[in-house]
């Protein structure tokens, strides 16, 4: 597994490579077939003519209706992958462009609450670029705000069409101030289960091992509630997030690490503005929101996007560990016949 997680994460490196040079070109077309592909399952499956599940997992939450989730498992897979390229602009520099229109017919058709949550949060990483302390303030605030409305309008006003979100931002902080009562929301007793358990980790400075992260579930705040309602592993090794499965598993060293790729990707946000390479670091930011694994895509991405943009010199300032080289062209290789001095 180490050897494919390597020869994958070698591979990606090299494709953003590629797309640098191509200026995302043929990137482009490719996000545009996968995306042809995504909303093809979702309709077939809407129709109820062809399943690629033989389950359900979404609900229109407007409508009430059956929703789909197309070439994924989970309406939070799709926000996941899918939610940073609403913002991906065209070769022309325009946002409302086929990719952003399919994208959000997508999502559309499986929405969920990290969608909402991670198109807030992108919208003020890319469009207010958080680089000062005012800024981050009036960023955060903007976030909270738009969580408590969902809250407000759903607790005190009744607007069932928000319940579906509104229980699970409202499910983790209850869950985690210890209080499990019926009908909380089973996904937001998973994400604080969690949480809970990457604290664990941090308690045990080394973390519990990689791949070892179930052995902190059955200690965990909702392990219990969990059990009597489910079943099996359910999210027992990663947590519902990779980065507090990171943590969990190798606990200083992986909150190290994660707040350094995460301040990368503030860097390459505040830096590019919404450009490109800036949409492909927000996937990082959308695995600290929900993700899947150390092997899912868009993890992979973003900390290839740092690897290519570090070695490059276009993230942090240059130091003698980062020689800056242009960023949409490869560093010149050596001659291999240097002309030599000849001796009279």
């Amino acid at each position: 597994m180490i050897v494919v997680f390597i020869l994958y994460f070698v591979a990606v490196y090299y494709s953003l490579r590629f797309c640098l040079q191509d200026n995302f070109h043929t990137l482009r077309y490719a996000i545009l077939t996968m995306l042809i592909a995504q909303l093809s399952f979702q309709v077939l499956d809407i129709l109820d003519i062809y399943h690629l599940y033989d389950f359900n997992t979404v609900r229109m939450y407007i409508f009430g209706s059956i929703g789909s989730t197309g070439l994924y498992g989970e309406g939070s897979h799709v926000a996941l992958c899918l939610v940073p390229l609403v913002f991906l602009k065209n070769r022309y520099g325009h946002h409302l462009n086929a990719i952003s229109i399919l994208t959000s017919v997508s999502i559309a058709l499986a929405v969920s609450a990290t969608a909402f949550i991670g198109i807030v949060l992108l919208t003020v990483l890319l469009i207010v670029k958080v680089n000062t302390w005012p800024r981050q303030v009036a960023a955060l605030g903007l976030v909270v705000g738009s969580i408590s409305l969902v809250l407000v309008g759903w607790y005190i006003f009744g607007l069932e069409f928000l319940s579906p979100i509104a229980r699970r931002f409202y499910g983790v902080f209850e869950v985690m101030t210890g209080t499990i009562e019926p009908g909380v929301n089973l996904s937001a007793m998973v994400y604080a289960n969690g949480v809970h358990m990457a604290l664990a980790g941090l308690m045990d400075i080394v973390g519990s091992g990689i791949g070892n992260f179930s052995i902190y579930f059955d200690g965990a705040v909702a392990s219990s509630a969990i059990e009597r309602i489910s079943h099996g592993q359910l999210n027992k090794d990663d947590g519902s997030c990779v980065l507090l499965k990171l943590i969990g598993e190798t606990g200083i060293f992986g909150l190290a690490l994660v707040t350094y790729f995460g301040l990368s990707c503030l860097a390459i946000i505040n830096k590019f503005g919404n450009c490109t390479i800036s949409v492909i670091a927000c996937f990082l930011v959308m695995a600290a929101i929900r993700s899947a694994g150390y092997f899912h895509g868009p993890f992979v991405l973003s900390f290839a996007l740092v690897g290519v943009l570090w070695q490059m010199g276009e993230i942090w300032p240059r130091t003698f560990l980062n020689r800056r080289t242009p960023l949409i062209s490869v560093p010149e290789l050596p001659d291999p016949h240097p002309n030599t001095i000849q001796n009279g």
